[in-house]
């Protein structure tokens, strides 16, 4: 285990193994068991359920020990992937290589606000995708998780060099990503989550995270940038910005941000670089407008503001 600077960032490398995996379901089995003996209206219950399936369909279902084992075995992985375990090569290698993306990460303007912005008490666990249970690049929790799974905000990453097997993502534009996601989720409330789903995007808060990893690749001096979030070309700011400005989803959602986000209105402030759209929002904005009028669309309220 590894904090990264002073900063709320742990990195740690614990992965939850077959033989884990087999105690945890044995474990809730036995707690299944001990509640169904001590509870005479349930075990009931379930026999009643169990010889009309039988009669019916000829086999039942031990739906709520499947429901019981499921949400235990969840609980036990995340309380693993946190858990401080001797150091091994492996362990040593996957800190070393966390370490070295934060620290690319960190070199720039926006990484070092990123990293300042997030808030000070929630933790935010850098842990292998091995323990994920969805096929992705990477992913982070929306929001911190329950205190019985130990608590504080998952990123699963892994940092593979090169674009592949993350298409068009380097290894720091990944973590970078993830990391303005784990930002969001430390300050998550009901009224701030954006989870509308966009033409391009599985929510709102993906347009966030794009974009911010844009103007990290700008810091950084690149000059192609990530066009959306389901589709990773990488192409020019100009393209960017003509997108930003003639599509009505998109350009509501850098409006949102652009007023509400506090990561955003920082960003916002920056001189440089070249690309940054929550700078240039009035611009874009000017240019949204006047082609909505120019062709007598009436602009959609996409977004309640």
């Amino acid at each position: 285990m590894k904090q990264y600077k002073s900063y709320p960032i742990f990195i740690n490398y614990n992965l939850f193994t077959e033989k884990e995996r087999e105690e945890s379901e044995r474990k809730w089995l036995k707690k299944y068991e001990a509640e169904i003996r001590a509870n005479p209206k349930l075990r009931q219950a379930i026999e009643k359920e169990r010889a009309e399936a039988i009669e019916q369909y000829g086999g039942y279902s031990e739906y709520r020990l499947a429901i019981k084992q499921y949400l235990g075995l969840e609980a036990d992985r995340a309380l693993d992937e946190i858990r401080r375990e001797k150091s091994t090569p492996e362990s040593l290698q996957y800190e070393a290589g966390v370490t070295k993306q934060l620290d690319i990460i960190h070199t720039t303007a926006i990484g070092k606000l990123l990293f300042k912005s997030m808030k000070a008490t929630e933790k935010v666990w850098i842990v292998p995708t091995d323990n994920m249970e969805v096929e992705a690049v990477a992913a982070t929790s929306p929001a911190p998780l329950s205190k019985a799974k130990g608590g504080g905000i998952r990123v699963h990453y892994d940092p593979v060099e090169g674009d592949s097997p993350n298409r068009y993502y380097a290894a720091d534009d990944v973590l970078f990503h993830e990391l303005v996601h784990a930002y969001r989720a430390g300050r998550w409330t009901k009224s701030t989550w954006r989870y509308e789903k966009l033409k391009e995007y599985e929510s709102e808060e993906e347009f966030l995270a794009v974009y911010m990893t844009n103007v990290y690749r700008a810091c950084r001096g690149d000059l192609s940038f990530y066009r959306t979030h389901i589709n990773s070309e990488l192409v020019s700011k100009e393209r960017i910005y003509d997108y930003l400005s003639t599509d009505a989803e998109a350009f509501y959602a850098l409006k949102y941000f652009t007023e509400n986000d506090k990561l955003a209105m920082q960003v916002a402030k920056f001189a440089v670089p070249l690309f940054n759209p929550w700078r240039d929002f009035t611009e874009i904005g000017k240019r949204f407008w006047k082609d909505y009028g120019r062709i007598g669309k009436k602009a959609p309220h996409l977004i309640d503001l």
